[in-house]
């Protein structure tokens, strides 16, 4: 919100995704700029996305060949006996082995 203010949007009209905005803080943003206006660009934004370019190509790739080494990680080290927590380690362990760093895993 400070950013808003600094950048004096107070009356601006921000383009978001209607269905993945966060409510909270769409009301977050009205309750403190009574002026934004909210337009929708889903659509514009899907037809950007139809149309892949040769680096979104090769980050799917790469995102697909992390994948195929979790899935084998899980194979090489689910038995029984081992927890949820030791498993997503030696997993996680193995994925990060590819880009040589910590990546965001969600699930």
């Amino acid at each position: 919100m400070r950013l808003l203010s600094i950048m004096a949007c107070q009356n601006a009209r921000i383009g978001i995704e209607q269905n993945s905005f966060p409510f909270v803080i769409s009301q977050s943003l009205t309750a403190e700029f009574p002026d934004i206006k909210f337009v929708d660009v889903t659509d514009d934004f899907v037809s950007l996305r139809m149309i892949k370019d040769p680096d979104e190509i090769e980050c799917i790739t790469q995102a697909a060949n992390i994948c195929d080494v979790g899935q084998a990680a899980v194979l090489k080290h689910a038995r029984v006996g081992i927890t949820e927590l030791e498993l997503f380690s030696l997993i996680r362990s193995e994925i990060e082995s590819i880009p040589g760093t910590r990546l965001p895993l969600y699930g």
